[in-house]
């Protein structure tokens, strides 16, 4: 049976294709995203929550492109938090706790009133090629659906396995079969797939909890959101509440270690350390008699409680046991028991910075696939390798984004560069130039990128250049603007706890110290201008850190001359005389494409790299 020729077909309607899908049909390209149900399109099978250090980060990021996470996290968010703001602005941002089931039906809402994309429920078996490019796909119910470009985004289905204590069982989450079939076709196309794991947590009846026993996280007084079209808001009444294992419970996981199927040998894969069980946290640091629990609510309308902290695979009766021993939750009742999952991931060092297949023209992949955990990853992969497929239809060059332009940048080009061999957890501590990749300016860095390759509304577009132009403007005339001593200016300043000033001094001056707000300033500034707090933020932000800020744009200098330094497509490492034997092997496999990727290839030394220099001069 023939099905209808598309332009861009998008494999999977979890976080990452419904961006892929997004972003290519607001290009203006016929898309058709094939999902196994409908009815779990974006669906959050692990925590209800989005944003948080790094993540926040991404979300503004696919926010910035003209995605979807932001928009949907603003319309369904029920707590939302700043976090990190005891440290600098480089690692701020948000984390919101959603309606979980909201957030799946207006991510849908979204997707079917975009009027280049189509829905098909289906399970993909075959993805077609000829000559070496995509040709289309094959569903189960033997249906063809042509394209000249796929996204592939099955997340963790490909050959999952649940693992639950002595218990074990095919299914790609909970109650959904896994996709074999496609994994089987991957082999065939040559591509080479590791095994990873992941667990969640069990869900507790909130009725069940004596949350007096607990300590409360509120949402912030201040009015928040992520999108940059968000309307900022407060949230009341549905607290985030904290509570901490006891020596009971490590003993109790301690006399089942030989029970967690993803601790010992039964499993395949490894144990994950950037977002590990509770049986493994306890198993690496047994000195510690406590770890600290986040009970988040699942919505309004539900009891439902996601237990973050518990992520476990142990046996069910042994669950009851653990959430028995944590005070505030003798009585608790489990209403979904956690799990573990194994699946079949993509080696990500087969893949081109956009995130095409090296070996497959036509042929993308995003999200937990290529070895990544979390929603916020899989959709910041999403939308770029929806940008490209649609780029690649086009005949235009990709859209890359670099380590010194987003927190997708340097997630991408760790995947690719590096590989990995436990799943991807982005953190502010991986990437080199944070204080210049902001949460607050994502959309003043990557807005151009977005509204260059079709992804963002003209109107969007000239809504964030009109802020650019206000930042730019309340700067340059906070250099202008004198402030003399008085007795009003340094009584302020003594009370702030820093120095009074006893000759004229520019408000910008006064504005970097560290004691000093932009608001504090206003009573001896009469000429400012009414800005909005975005504005406020970015100028303070600017005229404050504007040395650190300098540093970095001159790292950043350096760096973008390694990036300058290209490698030709097809050129051959392993017959570079000087080169060591790993860095040959990795140069090869990883086939990097400029010198600065070069640099960041495990394995390859400065020795490496001065030769690959005198080369390529």
């Amino acid at each position: 049976m023939k099905g209808s020729h598309y332009e861009v077909i998008v494999i999977g309607g979890g976080h990452a294709g419904c961006e892929a899908a997004y972003a290519s049909a607001s290009m203006g390209l016929r898309t058709l995203l094939v999902t196994t149900s409908i009815h779990h399109i974006a669906l959050m099978p692990c925590n209800p929550a989005i944003g948080g250090p790094g993540k926040g980060h991404v979300v503004r990021e696919i926010d910035a492109l003209g995605g979807l996470m932001a928009r949907v996290t603003d319309r369904c968010t029920i707590h939302l938090k700043k976090v990190n703001t005891g440290k600098g602005p480089a690692v701020q941002t948000l984390r919101a706790q959603t309606q979980r089931d909201r957030y799946s039906l207006i991510m849908r809402e979204f997707l079917e009133a975009q009027p280049h994309l189509s829905l098909f429920q289906g399970e993909v078996t075959e993805i077609l090629t000829e000559r070496g490019r995509v040709t289309g796909i094959r569903v189960k119910q033997g249906s063809e659906f042509s394209a000249q470009a796929v996204v592939v985004c099955t997340g963790t289905f490909l050959n999952g396995v649940i693992r639950l204590g002595e218990l074990s069982y095919p299914a790609g989450r909970q109650g959904e079969f896994p996709a074999q079939a496609i994994s089987h076709n991957l082999h065939r196309l040559g591509l080479r797939l590791g095994r990873l794991n992941t667990c969640t947590p069990p869900r507790l009846d909130r009725r069940t909890i004596d949350f007096s026993r607990l300590e409360e996280q509120p949402s912030d007084e201040e009015p928040l959101c992520f999108s940059f079209d968000g309307e900022p808001r407060t949230y009341r009444g549905c607290s985030v509440y904290i509570a901490r294992t006891t020596p009971q419970t490590c003993a109790i996981i301690k006399a089942n270690f030989h029970r967690s199927p993803l601790l010992y040998s039964v499993a395949e894969s490894s144990p994950v350390r950037e977002c590990p069980s509770l049986e493994d946290k306890v198993y690496r640091f047994p000195e510690r008699e406590s770890h600290l629990v986040f009970l988040e609510p699942e919505g309004e309308h539900t009891n439902e409680i996601y237990a973050q902290g518990i992520f476990t695979s142990l046996p069910e009766e042994v669950q009851w046991e653990i959430i028995h021993s944590i005070p505030g939750l003798e009585e608790a009742h489990i209403i979904r028991p956690g799990y573990g999952i194994e699946y079949d991931y993509l080696i990500p060092t087969q893949l081109h910075l956009s995130l095409e297949c090296k070996i497959v023209s036509g042929l993308f992949f995003a999200g937990q696939i290529n070895g990544t955990s979390g929603y916020e990853e899989a959709g910041g992969q999403g939308i770029i390798a929806g940008i490209n497929a649609g780029r690649y239809v086009q005949g235009k060059p990709p859209l890359v984004i670099r380590r010194d332009e987003g927190y997708i940048g340097v997630m991408i080009d760790d995947l690719v560069t590096k590989g990995v061999e436990e799943p991807y957890r982005l953190r502010t501590g991986k990437v080199e130039y944070r204080l210049i990749l902001r949460h607050s300016n994502a959309h003043l860095r990557l807005s151009p990128r977005g509204y260059e390759v079709g992804t963002l509304s003209q109107a969007r577009f000239h809504r964030v250049e009109e802020e650019r132009r206000a930042i730019r403007e309340e700067i340059e005339r906070l250099h202008t603007v004198p402030i003399p001593p008085s007795a009003a200016v340094n009584a302020l300043l003594e009370k702030k706890g820093t120095t009074p000033i006893q000759e004229v001094t520019k408000a910008s001056v006064l504005l970097t110290r560290p004691q000093i707000n932009y608001r504090d300033l206003a009573p001896f500034d009469p000429a400012r201008p009414h800005l909005p707090p975005q504005v406020i933020e970015e100028v303070e932000i600017e005229v404050k850190y504007r040395g650190y800020i300098q540093r970095q744009i001159q790292q950043i200098e350096e760096f973008r001359k390694m990036e300058g330094k290209l490698i030709p497509p097809h050129f051959d490492f392993s017959s570079v005389k000087g080169l060591s034997s790993e860095a040959k092997e990795r140069l090869q496999r990883v086939k990097p494409t400029t010198l600065g990727q070069a640099s960041r290839v495990p394995g390859v030394t400065p020795s490496d790299l001065a030769v690959l220099n005198i080369l390529l001069s």
